[in-house]
């Protein structure tokens, strides 16, 4: 009888198991085919895909929204792009005239392969929708252009790496493309490639530097600030050799004191901690992402040397070698404001083919961690500081602490930065910045290049860009 009811027991729980692990197969199924489904699709669909016909016209780009925002047409023999708005998006987007084709640059260059696949029976290759807001785009590229200098701007989601907008500046349009316009826009001082140019940063690298100094527990260390400081034969001194006194951490930020900063590079995290800053920060990468390949720099062609006192200072404060791209300034602020970790920057959310209203996705992105750079506690105190430095400038500017964008009142955490270029230069100049800083949805990061302002100068320009950025929630 006992061996019957254990027989029986054991049947029961079997049958158990084996209902409870098919529902939970179920449940795991359902998730995994509503989220690979379209990929084994496509899988099935590129069997029946062709890439060598000659009428394969380059398929569209479209924003976040569905709008094309360049797609090809015939021209002869060649393919030629029209851009719904070609200064806007020319440079980010890149260019082709056609598969075969050594003029093609930017996303074409990436993405030819899905670019130039149709089905039997299709005339068009993939689309490839971006993250990017058409408007916002625009409004950006627009802003921008009226420094009428070399320049770039980007907007990103704060705790997803998504890229609303990026622009640089100058530009060309892409819709009437002169012979010479390689040349024309090297004079005007732009590049084919913006990411691949990094420019020196000044003080809205002392986030890094912060970092360091809470990690060590230096906060409290006190600087006197007397404008200058001596280091061997050189001297170090604040902008304009403005003499701030006795200062902690939250001071030396917001005054973005050289003298504090250069100290604190020089005497407490030196060299080894500089370089390790960096490496968590990925300054002196080559970062491929999925818009581009974007460069910057810690050491002179990022090969290493042994630093003087002086390059420690210098490299604390956002010169010596250190190189970024708007890229990496925007990485700075969402780093900090996503609690010390890092997202992946993306700028294309899906590549389909198109069956009438149908689509087929090859390929849909989801946010990625790229890596945890610094603990929480660590990340709200900057969050704070950078918070406080924002309501200071933006008081100083508009006469309140706060702006109001998205129907409520908000603070902009944000790092100004102006870098000392050398030469016949002037200044390359920054903000990074993070809102609402107690809890950030965005960062907006502006430089340009070549200008007699300061960082702060830009403040008007990153208020507007939060207004026009959320916008929506008004």
């Amino acid at each position: 009888m006992k061996d019957y009811r254990s027989k029986r027991i054991q049947i029961v729980s079997v049958f158990t198991l084996l209902l409870a692990g098919g529902l939970i197969f179920s449940i795991l199924w359902s998730t995994i085919r509503n989220t690979n489904y379209d990929q084994q699709y496509a899988s099935n669909h590129q069997k029946n895909l062709i890439t060598n016909r000659d009428d394969i016209l380059c398929g569209d780009i479209t924003d976040t929204n569905g709008k094309v925002i360049a797609s090809a047409k015939k021209d002869g023999k060649k393919q030629v792009i029209e851009y719904d708005d070609p200064y806007a998006y020319t440079l980010f987007v890149g260019l082709t005239t056609g598969k075969d084709s050594p003029e093609t640059y930017g996303l074409y260059e990436m993405y030819q392969n899905y670019l130039y696949e149709a089905s039997e029976g299709e005339t068009k290759g993939a689309t490839i929708q971006t993250s990017i807001d058409s408007d916002l785009q625009k409004y950006a590229y627009n802003l921008l252009a009226e420094q009428k200098k070399r320049g770039s701007v980007i907007i990103m989601e704060a705790k997803t790496g998504k890229i609303k907008a990026c622009a640089f500046t100058p530009s060309v349009n892409g819709n009437e493309l002169a012979e010479d316009w390689k040349e024309q826009l090297k004079k005007d001082g732009g590049y084919i490639k913006p990411l691949l140019n990094p420019v020196v940063p000044g003080s809205i690298y002392k986030i890094t530097t912060s970092v360091g100094i809470l990690e060590q527990g230096l906060e409290k260390i006190t600087i006197n600030d007397q404008g200058s400081m001596k280091i061997g034969n050189t001297s170090l001194r604040n902008s304009g050799g403005a003499v701030y006194g006795p200062l902690t951490l939250s001071g030396g930020f917001l005054h973005s004191s050289n003298v504090y900063f250069g100290t604190m590079g020089k005497d407490y995290l030196k060299q080894a901690k500089l370089e390790e800053l960096a490496d968590r920060f990925l300054i002196g990468k080559n970062l491929k992402l999925d818009f581009g390949t974007v460069s910057s720099q810690f050491y002179a062609n990022n090969e290493k040397v042994t630093f003087s006192d002086i390059q420690n200072a210098w490299t604390a404060i956002g010169q010596n070698e250190v190189r970024l791209t708007i890229v990496n300034a925007a990485m700075l602020a969402q780093t900090i404001a996503n609690n010390g970790v890092m997202m992946k920057p993306y700028a294309v959310e899906s590549i389909y083919h198109s069956h009438g209203s149908e689509k087929t996705y090859v390929e849909k992105t989801s946010e990625q961690v790229y890596k945890t750079v610094t603990e929480p506690e660590i990340a709200e105190q900057i969050r704070t500081i950078m918070k406080n430095t924002g309501e200071y400038y933006t008081n100083r500017r508009t006469g309140k602490t706060t702006i109001t964008a998205g129907g409520k009142e908000i603070s902009i955490g944000l790092k100004t930065g102006t870098g000392e270029i050398g030469g016949d230069k002037k200044n390359s100049i920054w903000i990074t910045s993070m809102a609402p800083a107690d809890d950030p949805e965005y960062v907006i990061a502006m430089n340009i290049y070549d200008s007699d302002q300061a960082g702060v100068s830009l403040l008007g320009d990153i208020i507007s860009l939060y207004k026009e950025t959320m916008k929506e929630g008004e």
